[in-house]
């Protein structure tokens, strides 16, 4: 079984010919990396009317996400979604910024990370949040019986 998560990143990038440039590149390294770019989904951002932006968007529910587990091939692999955020900025620091939320099994074990060009960031700081919910299993698998201010019949 193992431990699970929920993992999603989003890459942003400030005009179509730097994100054409991006993935032009990782289709040249092949391999995992072309793999993880093709399990995410490519999407224009109005930001505003005159600007449009071009993100990298990635979201999996219950897959294996920590460094035990980089070989398994629940995704393309977790070190290929990873180089494909840390590459982005290295390779265009001015002209993109990304950001990561992982949640854990586990109340506490949620890890955000973030980096890249200030400003892109500050137009994704809403893209990706965590919430907490309450879930209940009597919500679905339970059946109504009597009003609540009544005996039971």
């Amino acid at each position: 079984m193992g431990y699970r998560s929920e993992v999603a990143y989003t890459i942003i990038f400030r005009d179509k010919k730097t994100i054409n440039e991006f993935i032009a590149l990782v289709m040249v390294n092949g391999g995992h990396k072309t793999e993880a770019l093709r399990e995410c989904s490519i999407d224009m951002r109005h930001s505003d009317p005159v600007e449009e932006r071009y993100c990298v968007n990635f979201h999996k529910a219950d897959v294996k996400w920590y460094e035990m587990f980089k070989h398994i091939r629940v995704i393309a692999s977790m070190e290929a979604h990873e180089w494909l955020r840390v590459f982005a900025v290295q390779r265009f620091p001015d002209d993109c910024a990304w950001t990561f939320v992982r949640v854990g099994e586990e109340v506490a074990d949620i890890e955000h990370e973030r980096d890249g060009a200030e400003d892109l960031l500050s137009e994704i700081s809403y893209d990706i949040y965590t919430r907490t919910e309450i879930a209940t299993e009597f919500d679905t698998n339970y059946e109504s019986i009597g009003d609540k201010l009544a005996l039971i019949p």
